[in-house]
């Protein structure tokens, strides 16, 4: 597990976990704490919702080198469900849980803030921190810059994510890294697929370039067309995609 101490009054942690393929994975611990102490249980606005797509898309048409093959995201409320589920057991660290039936992996980023305002600003702040580890990033190396952790940016910008959804909750006597803080607010972001674990996060070249064939080039992004309907992979994908990504990330 990976944390990072931001600074006194921010931090953030971020894994990304393979949950699912074919069949579970299991053996991990949860992240949460054995007292929970929820405070305010929020819930995301659609402006928060709205915000977090819209800035995530932002970044994933304007990476550099441009993306040939990167999906535009949607909000996933099934993802958004365990998201705040996680969220209201005040974890400490990533979840590893493999039950999220449906789809194949899901990645997450997690940040942690403590004594901190709850505005219309802050989660654009939240995913303005995890941009700014772009510049800890080398795609010529596919690698973060040494001692610097770039993992949220990538799981952002992987290509093959097509859908996020999020939780926030705000905890009391929150312990952390051998310290007590009287409020830390935990927000949690689910991604599927899942990024982060190949060096492969997209093809690059000229956007849209190399979109699938039945997406829609929408504003530099390729847009898979099964999210005009539903954001959920059905089960009945799962083997193709399974394999269609094996050999994506072993042949490019």
């Amino acid at each position: 597990m990976r944390y990072c101490l931001v600074s006194d009054e921010f931090f953030a942690c971020s894994v990304f976990l393979l949950l699912q393929m074919i069949t579970s994975i299991g053996g991990y611990q949860f992240g949460s704490r054995s007292s929970i102490d929820v405070v305010i249980p929020h819930w995301f606005t659609e402006q928060q919702k709205n915000v977090t797509v819209s800035m995530h898309n932002e970044i994933r048409k304007s990476v550099s080198p441009p993306a040939a093959d990167m999906l535009k995201l949607v909000w996933d409320d099934q993802l958004e469900k365990h998201a705040v589920a996680y969220s209201r057991t005040c974890p400490t660290f990533v979840n590893t849980n493999t039950s999220y039936s449906g789809y194949l992996w899901v990645g997450e980023n997690m940040y942690i803030s403590a004594n901190v305002n709850i505005d219309e600003h802050y989660i654009k702040n939240v995913i303005q921190r995890w941009y700014n580890e772009a510049k800890d990033f080398d795609f010529s190396t596919r690698q973060c810059q040494p001692t610097k952790d770039c993992g949220h940016y990538t799981q952002i910008v992987w290509s093959i994510t097509h859908s996020i959804g999020c939780g926030m909750t705000t905890c009391k006597n929150f312990k952390f890294a051998g310290e007590v803080f009287d409020l830390a607010t935990v927000v949690v972001c689910n991604y599927v697929p899942g990024g982060n674990f190949s060096p492969n996060l997209y093809q690059a070249g000229p956007s849209c370039s190399k979109c699938q064939e039945k997406d829609i080039c929408d504003n530099n992004l390729c847009l898979w067309k099964k999210n005009n309907q539903a954001s959920r992979l059905p089960s009945s994908l799962h083997y193709s995609f399974c394999f269609y990504l094996l050999f994506y990330y072993t042949n490019l």
